[in-house]
């Protein structure tokens, strides 16, 4: 049997902090759903909870042309209208506890 996944994208805000705290903010968004939060101390921590939830970083920004950042760049354009100056992006995996027939 072959192991689901599911595929994330992960973006940090670095250039538009939150204007009332002056906090990076962050977004992390599925096929279905858009989270949304603040970095609260810095991105390794925001990476270390992302673990604790399943995510593993699979990719790191996009344009190399190997074939994640392929994957990478499809999965931006699929789960939204465009890209925002500033950011860094980031692909991220998780296995699904159900696997595949």
């Amino acid at each position: 049997m072959n192991a689901a996944w599911e595929y994330a994208v992960l973006r940090v805000y670095s250039h538009f902090p939150d204007p009332n705290t002056g906090e990076e903010l962050w977004a992390l968004q599925t096929r279905g759903e858009i989270e949304h939060g603040k970095v609260s101390t810095d991105e390794l921590e925001l990476f270390n909870e992302l673990g604790r939830a399943g995510w593993r970083v699979r990719f790191r920004g996009a344009g190399s042309g190997v074939p994640d950042s392929k994957l990478l760049d499809r999965h931006v354009r699929e789960s939204s209208a465009g890209r925002v100056i500033g950011t860094e992006e980031w692909l991220l995996e998780r296995k699904l506890d159900e696997p595949r027939a």
